[in-house]
């Protein structure tokens, strides 16, 4: 949707416009893609889809991920998410949608976009729409609320054309219990674990060594690697002679108070006694009793957090209903009309919400309050010289950069203007790049890899500087001789060896012992541990094991006339034989009270199916043309 400068996310104003409707503008773009820029980049039914768009998507996907992944989003996670088809993907299918859409004459409607609009938190002030704070959020982000409407319309015929699409679908009572039952099953298993760590190493014949070196060499490839020199322009040092008026401050403060604003506030603790939504007037009633006996202990009581924990039916149960500090237009109407009436320390009568019953205890009240300028100052002096530094450093990277990309000599461009040209070792594609942080490093990597001969590559925009690439030396891939990885290669071929002697092991004990039926004997002869997991669901992870899914999916197969799996199952390099000691199921009252949020999870599965299987239909027949298949490809 929007997109917005990581530079600005240091303002408060920017950090919650940020968080809440989730977009992201990328200053100057998003790394510097080799292709031309407003060009076609594909085709869907006629319709083209440009590089401008590319990018957009490109770079929405790139912070989420790297909001996800933090310091862990690397190179080898970056080939593996393979950003760039999932950016285009994301584009036509929005495009088949959109189309499909306006065939079946669905429309939006003013009242609808109007209503949305109004909805977005950022866009509120003390709870209601505020029409300047909304024209100035897509002012300083570059974007008229024409555009900005636009695709607010689009988002919202989407979601029409989903509606039509998944409305008819429907979860019959016998699948909904079916599912509880099955979430509820638990199972009690016995098990022995075999380890390659207990088998002696086998000898190892020379010929054994060339045979494994030969059917694996990929193994041992050493990947391609480069060499880069670079020109950086970091914004810090641009920051010198940057003067900041006093009535540029005083501009600033004008016309971004809302920057400035802290509204009124509240921390507060709930007791929540849940309702479905199509809850009858009996479960209603049922409820506000429970609540109400819960209410009058909670005013003859001074620890209101031990009652939560004890009472409580929401997900704050484990906190004593801690809620922490909201401001309005966070909470549901109703209980924010409560909450923001009491005084600190004092507890609500029953306020009924789509949620159920609640009890609602405000322990502190914050008035709103605007920081004076006298305050603000020095942040706002802060804030005007890094943006302005950051503009300069922009002019001075493209000045030089213009001329690099013309002459094809960063190193000669850089002598006349008496800048200091950086160089990196070697590295491939999925190491660090020294010299730079691991968010930056990504960046850097793809833009290297990217250049084709002496090419110069355009401004990257780094977290605290803009640079300028040129590839300096390569080193191509290449699979080395078997003499000079022998010693990995016999390492490897002897823990495959001890791994192939435990499996076989393992599965002679399971037929052993499903043979003979005779499990605790043949572990007691064979001196292995005998251990148990006691009882378990599906969902539930298992200390002896650690991450077992293998192991959960073929426990859950077994029953008193199969008490034995298929197969040895791996589980974290160990074979594991087990047996089932007794399984068990829940109650139908369980079961039963269960169903609804069973249903609704079941219906959510059906419906993501339903659609994602009648898009991939829509994709199939429409005509897609990729007028830059290299680009795109990994």
């Amino acid at each position: 949707m929007l997109r917005i400068m990581r530079k600005q996310t240091q303002s408060l104003f920017i950090r919650i416009l940020l968080g809440a409707i989730v977009i992201v503008f990328v200053f100057w773009g998003v790394g510097s893609f080799k292709v031309e820029r407003a060009g076609r980049l594909a085709g869907v039914n006629g319709r083209v889809i440009t590089f401008d768009e590319f990018r957009d998507s490109y770079n929405d996907l790139l912070e989420l991920y790297r909001r996800q992944y933090g310091d862990h989003l690397d190179n080898n996670v970056m080939k593996a998410l393979n950003i760039k088809h999932q950016a285009v993907d994301r584009l036509i299918s929005q495009y088949v949608i959109l189309q499909e859409a306006e065939d079946l004459g669905l429309v939006v409607t003013k009242d609808e976009l109007v209503g949305a609009i109004q909805e977005i938190p950022a866009f509120k002030n003390n709870g209601r729409f505020d029409q300047n704070a909304y024209v100035k959020a897509l002012g300083r982000l570059g974007m008229t609320p024409e555009t900005y409407e636009e695709r607010v319309r689009r988002d919202i015929l989407i979601s029409k054309m989903q509606g039509v699409i998944v409305d008819t679908v429907k979860v019959s009572e016998a699948e909904a219990l079916e599912a509880a039952r099955k979430d509820n099953e638990v199972v009690d298993i016995d098990f022995v674990a075999f380890s390659p760590s207990t088998q002696e190493d086998p000898e190892l014949a020379a010929e054994d060594v060339e045979a494994y070196y030969s059917t694996h060499k990929d193994r041992y490839e050493t990947p391609m690697k480069i060499k880069v020199c670079y020109l950086a322009f970091p914004f810090k040092a641009f920051e010198k002679g940057i003067t900041v008026t006093e009535d540029e401050i005083g501009n600033y403060y004008e016309l971004n108070t809302e920057e400035f604003s802290t509204p009124k506030s509240v921390k507060a603790r709930h007791i929540l006694f849940m309702l479905p939504e199509d809850a009858s007037p009996e479960q209603v009633e049922e409820a506000r009793k429970r609540a109400a006996d819960c209410l009058e202990k909670a005013r003859g009581e001074d620890d209101f957090a031990a009652l939560a924990r004890k009472y409580s039916e929401g997900p704050t149960k484990d906190r004593g209903g801690d809620l922490g500090t909201f401001s309005p237009g966070r909470m549901v109407k109703p209980f924010e009309d409560a909450a923001f009436s009491l005084s600190a320390g004092e507890i609500s009568d029953l306020v009924r919400t789509k949620f159920g019953w609640h009890i609602i205890k405000v322990e502190e009240l914050n008035e709103a309050r605007q920081t004076p300028l006298d305050e603000a100052k020095e942040n706002i002096r802060r804030t005007l010289t890094e943006e302005r530094a950051m503009a300069d450093a922009f002019e001075e990277a493209n000045k030089i950069y213009e001329e690099c990309a013309s002459a094809w000599a960063m190193v000669d461009v850089a002598a006349d203007y008496k800048l200091q040209v950086e160089s990196t070792p070697f590295f491939a594609a999925n190491e660090q790049v020294p010299g730079f942080k691991p968010n930056d490093s990504v960046r850097i990597s793809e833009e290297a890899f990217a250049l084709q001969g002496d090419e110069v590559s355009p401004l990257v925009e780094l977290e605290d500087q803009y640079c300028i690439l040129q590839q300096i030396e390569k080193k191509d891939a290449e699979i080395p001789d078997l003499k000079d990885v022998e010693e990995r290669v016999r390492k490897d071929l002897l823990k495959e060896e001890k791994r192939q002697l435990t499996r076989k092991a393992a599965e002679e004990f399971l037929a052993a012992a499903r043979e003979e039926n005779a499990f605790d004997k043949s572990a007691k002869k064979q001196g292995l541990t005998l251990q148990n997991t006691g009882f378990f669901k599906k969902g539930d992870a298992i200390p002896e094991l650690g991450n077992a899914p293998s192991f959960l999916r073929a426990a859950f197969l077994l029953s008193a006339e199969q008490p034995f799996p298929e197969a040895v199952v791996e589980v974290n390099g160990k074979y594991i034989v087990f047996r089932l000691k007794e399984k068990k199921e829940a109650e139908k009252e369980v079961l039963l009270s269960q169903k609804e949020s069973v249903t609704n999870r079941i219906l959510g599965q059906k419906r993501q199916a339903v659609f994602s299987e009648w898009l991939s239909a829509l994709k199939e027949q429409a005509e897609i043309v990729y007028y830059q298949q290299d680009f795109l490809d990994p």
